[in-house]
């Protein structure tokens, strides 16, 4: 037999918060990256642009994971560029974040190449000096890094 509360509600289900989980997200730009996402229509989302390399980042989200309460739902992202570190610092992040529970995306060379791949799907090798032009051209105007 189910426990009801007297209005009808089933009593267990006050213990089940209302709001949408939180994403925190830790990304290695200070502006661009955190522009970008604060762009989303998610009511919970906090991104800590912190200029930190991929290691950094991984550890930067634990401590906060330690350091916080985090409810059933909540999901710590850590979002990098793959730049030219080499293969192996890549590997040992995401390792070291899965162990943790933290969630990783990074970006082919650079963020500006996440933001032309929302307009065109590309599988031709385009070199980082390229994507300024590109960019410009889908947005009929001048893109310039960290412009909200």
């Amino acid at each position: 037999m189910r426990n009801r509360a007297s209005n009808g509600v089933n009593a267990r289900s006050k213990n089940f918060r209302d709001q949408n989980p939180r994403i925190v997200i830790f990304c290695e730009g200070e502006r661009t990256e955190p522009l970008y996402f604060k762009t989303f229509r998610y009511t919970a989302i906090d991104v800590k642009g912190s200029g930190m390399n991929t290691h950094s980042l991984v550890e930067e989200a634990i401590k906060y994971k330690d350091e916080n309460t985090l409810e059933r739902g909540d999901q710590l992202w850590v979002v990098f560029d793959r730049d030219d570190f080499p293969e192996d610092n890549i590997r040992k992040a995401f390792d070291q974040a899965k162990k943790n529970g933290i969630r990783c995306a990074y970006s082919n060379q650079v963020f500006e190449l996440w933001f032309l791949l929302h307009f065109d799907y590309h599988d031709a090798a385009l070199h980082r000096s390229q994507y300024k032009e590109k960019l410009s051209e889908k947005l009929d105007r001048d893109y310039k890094k960290n412009d909200a």
